[in-house]
């Protein structure tokens, strides 16, 4: 991925202020015409190269922002150790660790009401065994 000096700042200015037109102003300070500059900003960002290095500088700044499962890990457990924190709290972030490491399951209570009559319910083994024979 090669691209100038001029083209990746505009590319950061870009990811700065997602306006196109100005930061090929800031990027080219000899273009002072905002319609040259929104035309070239417009070509520069269907540029490959250009739009690569958008994609994965957008990439590196996201991964900063969201919590991998690691630091959320990581994280709940300091909580849970840390006796300054109150203890609620470090029950919850135990609580959490444990959920997530399948440590218990939770109950669940299921009321069936099945509504098949059995035909055969009221019948004792020997009159169960004699249908069976008789086919």
């Amino acid at each position: 991925m090669s691209i100038t000096i001029k083209q990746k700042k505009f590319a950061d200015e870009y990811i700065i202020s997602g306006n196109a037109t100005d930061a090929y102003k800031k990027a080219y300070e000899n273009i002072k015409n905002d319609e040259t500059a929104k035309a070239s900003a417009s070509r520069l960002l269907t540029n490959a190269n250009v739009k690569n290095y958008i994609e994965e500088r957008m990439k590196q700044i996201d991964k900063g922002k969201i919590a991998d499962q690691e630091e959320v890990m990581e994280f709940l457990t300091s909580t849970m150790r840390d006796d300054e924190n109150a203890t609620k709290d470090r029950l919850k972030a135990a609580e959490l660790i444990g959920k997530r490491h399948m440590m218990w399951s939770e109950r669940i209570e299921a009321n069936v009401n099945n509504n098949n009559i059995n035909p055969y319910e009221d019948l004792t083994t020997e009159e169960l065994k004699k249908l069976i024979q008789d086919g």
